[in-house]
């Protein structure tokens, strides 16, 4: 992704309580109500909303105008739950690894939490900005990976996403940590201690390697590092497998995985750019489905 001498500026909204910040509002045109695309951002855990202002700085612009209004789509972000201006407790953003035994439902509250977040705006922002949206998209890095996969299967406004070092199979990511623990750590059904059948009733329900068939009719990027330990790629090969069957038919060009070899839990100036790319070629797709508000 390129970088100029323009930083864009974001404008802070309060919506429902919640601060969210938006890149490209103020370029809007100030009369008309010409639609707009927005693509929301999700950061990582232990992130916030304000320090991913430079990656949301260098996504917007980079992101292309629009072929039918020629306006730059928005970039939306906010902090995700126990994050940021929503912190209530350190606690429960550890892992097990500190300490943390409800590593496994906090976790999953979080990323679960921020994709009833997006559709919650998707709900608000047009009422807000006073002008229709005429496509969603969002993208995230580690558990903003894990939401933007969460929101692509259970959000059917949203069309496109990008997850970095995301993994769309909780389950799998919960089984690989639970057994690099000393000592290992049981899971059901012989265990309900740090994960119970509750938990993964709701994984069954909601969880996006469980609801392949509804990533149909959209497009996603999946960007992982091949020597990631903490979100190893090979925790979403059943999504994988599952997505492959989604888009085989029907989805040419749709989903692609990239995985970057010697590439540890870190994001690349490589998955910046394919990143901005892909959305970039879904803003650009005259094929692709309008979810005008």
């Amino acid at each position: 992704m390129s970088s100029t001498s323009a930083e864009p500026k974001p404008t802070k909204l309060i919506i429902g309580g919640l601060e969210v910040f938006v890149f490209g509002l103020d370029a809007l045109p100030s009369t008309g109500n010409t639609p707009v695309s927005v693509v929301f951002f999700a950061h990582g855990r232990l992130g916030s909303a304000v320090e991913s202002f430079r990656f949301c700085q260098d996504l917007y612009r980079n992101l292309t105008p629009t072929p039918t209004t020629n306006i730059r789509p928005l970039v939306v972000l906010f902090d995700q739950r126990n994050h940021g201006s929503r912190l209530v407790s350190h606690k429960h953003n550890d892992a097990w690894k500190q300490g943390n035994p409800t590593h496994a439902w906090d976790m999953y509250a979080l990323q679960y939490g921020t994709a009833m977040d997006v559709s919650f705006l998707i709900d608000m922002l047009p009422g807000i900005l006073h002008r229709d949206v005429e496509r969603w998209g969002v993208c995230g890095i580690s558990l903003g990976g894990h939401a933007t996969l969460l929101v692509m299967a259970n959000e059917p406004r949203v069309t496109t996403g990008v997850a970095i070092i995301g993994c769309g199979d909780y389950l799998s990511l919960m089984t690989h940590r639970a057994g690099r623990m000393e000592p290992p750590i049981v899971l059901p059904p012989h265990s309900s201690t740090h994960m119970n059948e509750q938990l993964l009733r709701l994984l069954k329900e909601k969880d996006p390697v469980n609801r392949a068939a509804h990533f149909k009719g959209k497009s996603v990027l999946l960007l992982n590092g091949g020597a990631d330990k903490l979100v190893p790629p090979e925790c979403n090969h059943k999504l994988i497998e599952n997505l492959n069957g989604v888009f085989s038919d029907h989805g040419k060009n749709k989903f692609e995985v990239v995985v970057e070899q010697g590439v540890r839990h870190e994001v690349t100036d490589a998955m910046k750019s394919r990143c901005a790319d892909w959305l970039n070629s879904w803003l650009n797709a005259r094929e692709a489905g309008t979810s005008r508000m």
